[in-house]
């Protein structure tokens, strides 16, 4: 009789263990856990700061009133060998900013939560900043803090909210096309004639004039009626320029459309055309 008791009391013993080991993450395995014991940041391929085991001695810069260029997040093991983020749509990239006032976070619209981003510096000043590998509500990984100062450049931009057009021969501005949509001027050529390099420059929000980055943008061009007139002078030398050829007389429009690892991320319509 007492070695039957024991005999049960061990088996309830050993089910409330396994229960409780259970309870720990019911729903997802520990090999689906993202580990790491470092953040590494990245420019265009080339480091700019780090965080190994939650010490940096790093600082990454934004600019006032623009944005950083996009920096991509990769991770340290724990020999501090560089590996890649983890590629489930459910770890997402997340942060906290001690003082958000100072600076933002931005992110390409459709890549929300993925492992690039972009710093939006708004007041000069310096704050801390901590990342994390969300999954199911909870951290996989956290980075410890680092330093974020934001800082006046006079090349800041911020995200394009219209365009010029100008012809790049002679300087002219031929086009304007507003952050309402408006369009001022027109691209006009004749027919059969083909128009010098029109260059395309965007403008932000506080009306600075920029390119954007080439390796990660493209434009596209669509003449709304090829017959009166069709693109051409395409060259990955000038990718944001191009030209205007005459077909027969007549009217259309254009829309430029502007690609982020070919991906359309602006869009901007009804540039008028006259093919005289």
């Amino acid at each position: 009789m007492r070695s039957a008791l024991l005999s049960l009391i061990g088996i309830i013993l050993l089910s409330f263990f396994m229960i409780s080991c259970s309870d720990d993450d019911p729903v997802t395995p520990q090999s689906d856990h993202f580990e790491a014991e470092g953040i590494v940041f990245l420019e265009s391929g080339i480091k700019i700061a780090d965080i190994f085991r939650g010490v940096t001695t790093d600082t990454l810069f934004a600019p006032k009133g623009g944005q950083t260029s996009g920096i991509d997040v990769k991770f340290y093991n724990s020999n501090k060998e560089m590996i890649n983020p983890p590629n489930s749509a459910e770890q997402t990239l997340s942060w906290e900013i001690d003082n958000p006032n100072l600076v933002g976070v931005w992110q390409h619209p459709g890549e929300e939560g993925g492992f690039e981003f972009h710093l939006r510096g708004l007041v000069e000043g310096i704050t801390q900043m901590e990342f994390f590998v969300m999954h199911e509500g909870h951290a996989d990984f956290r980075s410890g803090k680092i330093t974020i100062k934001v800082e006046f450049d006079p090349n800041a931009h911020g995200e394009p909210v219209g365009l010029k057009l100008y012809d790049e021969g002679t300087g002219t501005l031929l086009v304007t096309v507003k952050e309402d949509s408006s369009v001022v001027g027109a691209l006009i050529t004749a027919a059969g004639v083909t128009t010098d390099h029109i260059e395309v420059q965007f403008f932000d929000e506080n009306n600075v004039e920029f390119q954007p980055d080439a390796i990660e943008h493209t434009i596209n061009i669509i003449s709304a009626n090829t017959s009166i007139a069709s693109i051409t002078g395409l060259d990955p030398a000038e990718p944001f320029a191009f030209k205007v050829q005459g077909v027969s007389v007549g009217n259309t429009t254009l829309t430029i459309e502007l690609l982020h690892n070919s991906i359309v991320e602006k869009t901007f319509l009804n540039i008028p055309v006259i093919v005289q």
